[in-house]
């Protein structure tokens, strides 16, 4: 993993406030930043990244599991009880997910590490599908990174 310094682009912020990505700056500091990327290798994709999320995923599915069968749990969740049975039915029927982005600590060298799990959170689903693929774009069309540049 190489971390690279670039050039954001310099209307980055007036480009997200006109898609709708508000939340670009939180408590007085930018929570969206592209001063830097990170290049990675296909093995560390791969086996430090996708393998451990795919292990990450079911640890989170087998919590869901024993969750769902324990009402002190629900409870602790704070998930009103009105929601128990469809929550149960709709788990039953293995509809799982919608979809989610893990947050990870990775240092380049061993497996990542879990920081954040946002499953099914609507903004999530928008940075990093919509405005991020936005920036790709733009930053190789900017010759700020390189073509042929993809993201994960």
């Amino acid at each position: 993993m190489r971390r690279q310094i670039i050039k954001e682009r310099e209307d980055w912020k007036s480009q997200a406030e006109a898609l709708g990505f508000n939340f670009h700056s939180m408590y007085g500091a930018a929570y969206w930043f592209e001063a830097a990327c990170y290049q990675f290798t296909l093995r560390q994709i791969e086996d430090d990244i996708e393998d451990p999320c795919n292990e990450l995923e079911q640890m989170c599915f087998e919590i869901v599991d024993q969750a769902i069968k324990k009402e002190e749990m629900l409870l602790k969740l704070s998930i009103p009880e009105n929601f128990w049975d469809y929550i149960r039915n709709s788990w039953i029927k293995k509809e799982k997910n919608l979809y989610g982005r893990f947050d990870l600590s990775y240092n380049g060298k061993s497996p990542a590490k879990l920081l954040e799990y946002n499953a099914d959170t609507p903004t999530a689903l928008y940075e990093s599908a919509v405005f991020q693929w936005i920036w790709l774009e733009q930053a190789i069309q900017a010759n700020i990174i390189p073509s042929g540049c993809d993201q994960f």
